[in-house]
């Protein structure tokens, strides 16, 4: 945002003294009114021009193809450019449940859910076997790991058990 920044620097400054790193991400038009994405939008491209010059060296992470500065204080400052990126959307591997009790791979989509609100208030007892057919799980049982797409995620199943129990 516009407003933010001057306040780079400190930013910077404060997440080194607390050892941190620094996420500088793109203003993502989602739910904002016009008038102020068109008024507050900066883009990123100056930005890290900035920080490029001031960086020891530049990595991208597997994740969402997250370009990566590491500056000569040490600190990390990835740029993240989330919205209408392919590249970071080919390269994510989140699973997001909303507020509204809803699965989603991709939060830009909304074609992209199962609505689990109801199941989860119900206690139904289907509903690892609704997640497992919807999201393409294979399971090992015995180590209780389950994978998607590749991915482990055996902390789901956790999340899923205490879900459950309520």
């Amino acid at each position: 945002m516009k407003i933010s920044i001057g306040e780079i620097d400190d930013l910077s400054n404060f997440a080194l003294s607390k050892g941190l790193s620094l996420n500088l991400i793109k203003l993502i038009p989602l739910r904002t009114p016009k008038d102020v994405y068109e008024r507050e939008y900066i883009s990123l491209n100056d930005i890290e021009k900035t920080i490029v010059n001031r960086s020891m060296r530049k990595y991208v992470k597997d994740f969402q193809n997250r370009s990566t500065y590491v500056l000569d204080s040490g600190i990390e400052v990835t740029i993240i450019r989330g919205h209408c990126n392919p590249h970071l959307c080919a390269r994510c591997t989140r699973l997001r449940l909303t507020s509204s009790g809803r699965f989603k791979v991709c939060l830009y989509r909304e074609n992209l859910h199962i609505d689990v609100k109801n199941t989860i208030k119900g206690r139904e007892e289907l509903l690892v076997e609704k997640l497992k057919i919807y999201l393409d799980f294979s399971f090992t049982i015995g180590g209780d790991l389950c994978y998607f797409h590749g991915l482990q995620i055996s902390g789901l199943l956790v999340l899923i058990t205490l879900w459950m129990m309520l």
